[in-house]
């Protein structure tokens, strides 16, 4: 099991230097902000911001967005919470550091990992309806 340090250095990685290795078009400075087009939805203006103050993403074309690179690579990628914080991690250089793990830890984790996917799909259900809720008024 990767451990809790680890975990901690991967989700403070830089959000910026992340996704721009990412995306195959750089990030362009926009104030305080960096954007681009979408990568979620084809479009002529830049509607994808990346904050690296707020450590947060945002589409306005697709309605996505997030906190921290590892929410980014789950969306973009469509990958797993874990196969997101390894990937962060190679982008980053970070190494990551191992743990063995008890019978109750597996089950500890595995119930972990079921709320955050409940969190997270009643997080983009409620981005969802608000940019919908915006949108028509």
């Amino acid at each position: 099991m990767i451990t809790k340090q680890s975990i901690d250095t991967v989700l403070e990685a830089d959000i910026y230097e992340v996704i721009n290795k990412i995306l195959p078009q750089p990030l362009k400075r926009s104030g305080a902000n960096w954007k681009q087009k979408s990568p979620f939805a084809e479009e002529r203006s830049d509607s994808f911001l990346v904050s690296q103050t707020k450590n947060i993403w945002k589409c306005f074309s697709s309605g996505n967005g997030g906190i921290g690179p590892v929410s980014f690579v789950m969306k973009y990628q469509n990958k797993t919470w874990i196969e997101a914080i390894v990937t962060v991690a190679e982008i980053a250089n970070i190494i990551l550091q191992h743990e063995d793990v008890t019978e109750e830890q597996k089950e500890n984790i595995d119930i972990d990992l079921k709320q955050k996917k409940v969190l997270e799909s009643a997080n983009n259900n409620f981005q969802k309806y608000f940019t919908e809720l915006n949108n028509e008024h």
